[in-house]
């Protein structure tokens, strides 16, 4: 018997939600990058990563590619990308404090 793939089981197959992992990881790797540079030109560690919000705009820009395959993910897109960006904002201020804080 043959039957139409369910909605989860074509994005399985296509490869959906491909660009929403890769670009996470990508970000991920920038925010690793930007962390290690703080460190480099600071001498110490950010008060606050960079890892997770750099991470997570990656996620929402990938979903801009995945949503072409999954129209429902649109509404991740923003939220996720607002999310990144302001945490990438706040985390630049927070860790800008923490420089102060030392001098």
């Amino acid at each position: 018997m043959i039957r139409d793939l369910s909605h989860n089981e074509v994005a399985q197959v296509s490869g959906a939600l491909l660009g929403a992992s890769l670009l996470s990881n990508l970000g991920s790797a920038i925010g690793s990058i930007a962390d290690q540079a703080f460190k480099s030109v600071h001498g110490v560690a950010p008060a606050v990563s960079y890892e997770p919000f750099a991470s997570q705009l990656g996620l929402g820009i990938g979903y801009i590619f995945d949503s072409v395959f999954d129209h429902s993910l649109s509404s991740l897109v923003s939220s996720n990308m607002t999310a990144g960006i302001s945490g990438i904002v706040n985390a630049v201020k927070a860790n800008n404090a923490y420089l102060s804080s030392l001098a």
